[in-house]
């Protein structure tokens, strides 16, 4: 069991230093929709999208929405997740575009749900 564990946590470990965090602030209101959309030249943009929210003693540590796969240039999908206001999304790319690709956010509301967008672009 122990051998198991520290396997575990060497991997966390490994693939925590060869990906970089892209850390978004969140602003406006609260979101009920997440969406990421490839503006990049990769035909295929892959990681995993997480959440940091306000508690009373700062920020919590960040807990996992999704994993995503967005196909195609200009392509977009959805994940399952809502964030609030002033709460932080972190993004984990793989490391293939580790230093390649900046993120921004934009937003559109309409009656009943508004969506957040993770935009991917090249630097």
């Amino acid at each position: 069991m122990k051998k198991i564990i520290t396997f575990l946590l060497i991997s966390l470990i490994s693939i925590s230093a060869f990906c970089k965090n892209i850390s978004i602030k969140v602003t406006g209101e609260d979101y009920n929709k997440i969406r990421i959309h490839n503006y990049s030249s990769f035909e295929k943009i892959s990681g995993i999208v997480k959440k940091m929210e306000k508690s009373n003693n700062g920020f919590g540590a960040p807990s996992i929405l999704d994993r995503f796969t967005v196909e195609g240039i200009d392509g977009e999908t959805d994940i399952k997740g809502k964030i609030k206001e002033d709460g932080y999304l972190v993004i984990v790319l793989d490391k293939e575009y580790d230093g390649k690709i900046k993120a921004s956010l934009s937003y559109k509301n309409y009656p009943g749900y508004d969506i957040v967008i993770i935009n991917f672009e090249d630097k």
